[in-house]
């Protein structure tokens, strides 16, 4: 039989070399794919071949494919068609029209023509437009165990280990499928599939599942399916009893040992004389969530005073004005003055009579004049100090207090947890924790369920208890009074107006009494009073600080824990008197670990 097949082959050789002389390659010129060769036989393109050599690259490609798992069982006496399948090129498109060779071996791997009765109808078999070829084992009287290999030209063999089974015995068929298209992983990712039996009586596929990445007490592990694909997706057990009834749990690994996915199919009994399917679908197991995720989120509150439409939010950004045009000069000074203390706030009445007698000009002269620029600058300091939290970042943690979804993907009772507060100013980074804004400050927090549906997390709506006045303050006692003044914090506020103002001065400018108090009384303990009313009502009430968020969940190391909250978009809202203020913000956790600022640009409104 080895001389014909050589004959053979070299008939088909000298067939297609005459083709290429004199045709020039034909359509194998247009990239080997026209005229398939009826062996594979690698690169035959003759001098004319011209893109013809390119198409050899794709016969060097080829690969051949077992059918239905590389461990398969047949029964004494009985048929087992063996299939292979050869594909080529880069999408592993069917080879037709090539012979493939089946050669049988003991299973001590010793060549035979047949072993112990058990022997293949024929040996050499053509691959059909599917590019598929069966061959059929033929079992003897006795039963043994063989392995049989495939070769087809340059394509690397693949094997197939056949059980031959008493026919008193039962057998199991297993076939496992997968749909990357529905789940998170290719093919690729799982580099084996273990197939296990438990008996029915002992377990049950609830209990298999909890247990999937580490199971104990299996009756029978069947050889592993690698590679795992569509195509080469089966494994065989023999020898079973008949009346044995079985779960069967199939996991598939990746290159590390991981396990990631998991299928049961429950109930599978088992018959003397017949082998017995079960087909088992695997899905990926789910992410774990339970944890403390270091997070760090970035908002935009800009406009939250002006765009509030609350008159008292608007009054305290009208205060703020007034404090900037009196730092600025860019306005009558005296006129703010005034008005500040009678009009936009309704201050004492004897402040303002105050105010009235000496005038506006007297005032605009002791800006000009007597003020010096330091606090100048303080006052312009002090009018921003809004806009530094307007644009604040949170250091906090998300902690999620179950392991894993529920059967609607809800982990319910999770936290978000602020602890730190980071702001900007005159180009400096500085971080605040509520214990350092004192006041009776207790931690902002959260509690919301979150929904998981693929690689994305919703945080459901969640509210805030938020201090916005006592934020605003600690920013001026902890960090603005300190850098003026070159003095430790907490500085409070009337103490940094009398320390900066030249008081003695200004009342000698105008009343020539350096000892008057005028100054003092209004400038440093009027303004200070209403500067820490006025920024220290900026208190929203509870819960009207809104959050809620979407993210990307990603398992960077591959153990089906979450490791990373990315891409993370907070939708945030303050509800100020029944009207809503919307702003926007970002986010980024990571478990276990502080996580680096998120680099997001902040949406829209």
């Amino acid at each position: 039989m080895k001389r014909i097949g050589w004959m053979g082959a070299a008939l088909a050789l000298a067939l297609l070399a005459c083709d290429d002389s004199s045709s020039g390659g034909g359509a194998g010129g247009a990239g080997g794919e026209g005229g398939t060769p009826t062996m594979d036989m690698g690169p035959v393109g003759g001098a004319g071949g011209g893109a013809g050599g390119a198409g050899g690259g794709v016969l060097d490609a080829r690969e051949l494919q077992v059918i239905g798992g590389r461990s398969q069982l047949v029964f004494v006496n009985q048929t087992l068609q063996v299939q292979v399948k050869l594909v080529g090129g880069a999408d592993q498109r069917p080879v037709p029209s090539a012979n493939v060779e089946m050669t049988l071996f003991t299973e001590g791997g010793q060549e035979a023509g047949d072993v112990d009765g058990t022997s293949l109808r024929a040996r050499r078999v053509p691959t059909g437009a599917d590019g598929v070829a069966t061959f059929e084992l033929v079992a003897g009287a006795t039963p043994t165990r063989l392995r049989l290999e495939a070769r087809s030209g340059d394509a690397s063999p693949v094997s197939v280990d056949v059980t031959v089974a008493d026919e008193s015995a039962g057998g199991l068929q297993v076939t496992v499928t997968y749909d990357p298209a529905a789940n998170r992983y290719t093919y690729n990712d799982l580099a084996e599939v273990r197939v296990d039996l438990f008996l029915a009586g002992e377990v049950d596929c609830d209990l298999l599942r909890a247990s999937a990445s580490n199971p104990r007490g299996a009756w029978l592990s069947l050889p592993s399916i690698m590679p795992f694909n569509e195509v080469d997706n089966s494994t065989t057990a023999a020898d079973l009893s008949d009346g044995q009834v079985f779960h069967v749990m199939a996991t598939g690994l990746n290159a590390d040992g991981q396990t990631l996915t998991f299928g049961c199919t429950a109930d599978v009994a088992i018959r003397g004389g017949s082998s017995a399917m079960a087909q088992v679908a695997m899905a990926d197991l789910p992410f774990e969530f339970k944890g403390r995720y270091p997070a760090v989120s970035r908002f935009d509150l800009t406009g939250l005073l002006e765009d509030s439409g609350n008159p008292t939010l608007q009054r305290v950004a009208e205060v703020l004005r007034i404090i900037r045009v009196l730092g600025n000069g860019n306005g009558d000074r005296g006129q703010e003055l005034a008005s500040l203390f009678c009009d936009v706030v309704d201050w004492d009445e004897g402040v303002c009579s105050i105010l009235r007698r000496i005038g506006g000009p007297i005032v605009n002269e002791v800006f000009e004049q007597v003020m010096p620029q330091l606090v100048l600058d303080l006052l312009t300091a002090l009018s921003d100090v809004v806009g530094i939290f307007s644009e604040m970042t949170i250091i906090g943690e998300i902690e999620f207090i179950t392991s894993y979804p529920d059967a609607q993907g809800v982990l319910a009772g999770s936290d978000d947890r602020w602890q730190k507060f980071r702001f900007t100013w005159n180009g400096e980074d500085r971080e605040f924790t509520f214990g350092d804004l004192g006041r009776d400050y207790r931690p902002v927090a959260g509690t919301f369920d979150a929904t998981v549906a693929g690689d994305q997390l919703t945080l459901g709506s969640h509210g805030m208890t938020l201090k916005l006045g006592v934020i605003a303050l600690g920013i001026i006692e902890l960090w603005i009074a300190p850098s003026f003044l070159r003095e430790p914090a907490p500085i409070p506020l009337e103490r940094l107006l009398g320390a900066v103002i030249p008081c003695a001065a200004i009342d000698d400018y105008i009343f020539g009494d350096p000892n008057a108090g005028v100054c003092e009384d209004i400038l440093v303990v009027a303004l200070a009073a209403l500067l820490e009313d006025q920024i220290g009502g900026l208190d929203l009430a509870p819960d009207a600080f809104r959050l809620q968020g979407t993210a990307r969940i990603s398992d960077t190391d591959g153990d089906l824990g979450i490791d990373l909250l990315d891409e993370g978009v907070w939708q945030g809202t303050i509800d100020i008197g029944g009207r809503p203020f919307n702003f926007p913000g970002c986010f980024k956790a990571c478990r276990g670990a502080p996580c680096a600022e998120p680099d997001c640009s902040l949406p829209d409104r």
